[in-house]
């Protein structure tokens, strides 16, 4: 579904830096057959972690704006030309947010997740003044190449590499958020308790790197951390981890469940006219992130 999102997009003016982290599967085979010139691929013989994967690809991105994918999810067709749009009109945004379509496996929709889309009347928020992560989705958001490569991603952070992005990216640039879904999350394919736990702990010590800036406040979110993980603990072991899980979405509308249709409809069928069979993912081995879609300057 990766691939043929992508390929379904409205706005045809892109370019696809694959990287290929580490995975079993034959990606590079699937990347060759595609035979599209607007695709680049570059492997690494091991897995190196979502982090070296996206700073690897941001550094070849030619365009002026950046959106990642994950092998796992996929993208509305409309994302990449509906975001475009709006950051052309708005110079001052580094990063522009969308919601979120949260998946099951089977691609079934079961549930939504909106982004902040306003500040004191605006749209657009200003640069942060204290310590907190914005209430944006970082899947679902296209930011500007500069602004990407100034913030850059951490290559110690094997998990909550996003988190640190946003904090740096956020503090030093305007942004926004939009509450139309654009982006689809397998969430509950990696939502188990070793990758909640070791994501608490990575978040965790990017909160604690903050603590001469704001003592106050990194201490806080360090001891929010610590009891999160103390609550995956407790109900992942009550048996009650999927249900923790759907808490953080909220039900979709009929119209919600109406354009999910649409957009799954249009890259299916793009999919099996194009592919014929079902693409690779990043299950069989390390992430396979489709990173980066990039919007070149011509």
């Amino acid at each position: 579904m990766a691939a043929a999102s992508v390929f379904a997009q409205t706005l045809c003016d892109w370019e696809w830096i694959v990287i290929d982290d580490g995975s079993r599967d034959d990606t590079d085979g699937f990347v060759r057959g595609i035979g599209d010139p607007r695709v680049r691929h570059h492997r690494f013989p091991d897995n190196r972690g979502r982090a070296v994967a996206r700073q690897f690809a941001l550094r070849q991105a030619k365009g002026r704006y950046v959106c990642m994918l994950d092998g796992d999810d996929w993208m509305y067709p409309w994302r990449i030309e509906r975001q475009v749009e709006i950051l052309d009109k708005e110079p001052r945004l580094a990063l522009l947010s969308a919601g979120m379509a949260i998946v099951d496996g089977e691609n079934r929709l079961a549930g939504v997740r909106n982004p902040m889309t306003a500040h004191n009347g605006s749209i657009a928020v200003p640069p942060l003044q204290t310590l907190r992560t914005p209430r944006i989705t970082f899947a679902s958001s296209m930011i500007r190449t500069g602004a990407a490569i100034t913030a850059g991603f951490d290559p110690s952070l094997r998990r909550a590499e996003d988190i640190a992005f946003l904090l740096a990216l956020t503090r030093t640039h305007w942004f926004a958020a939009v509450p139309d879904i654009m982006y689809v999350y397998q969430e509950y394919l990696g939502a188990n308790l070793p990758n909640l736990l070791e994501a608490s702990r990575f978040s965790k010590h990017i909160y604690s790197l903050f603590k001469s800036d704001f003592p106050v406040r990194s201490r806080f979110m360090v001891m929010e951390q610590t009891a999160k993980a103390l609550a995956y603990r407790i109900f992942y072991g009550a048996g009650l981890g999927s249900w923790l899980v759907g808490r953080r979405s909220a039900p979709p509308t009929a119209a919600q469940e109406s354009e999910y249709a649409a957009a799954r409809e249009t890259v299916i069928k793009y999919r099996r006219q194009h592919f014929g069979t079902p693409e690779l993912n990043g299950r069989h081995g390390g992430a396979v992130p489709a990173a980066c879609v990039s919007r070149p300057t011509h």
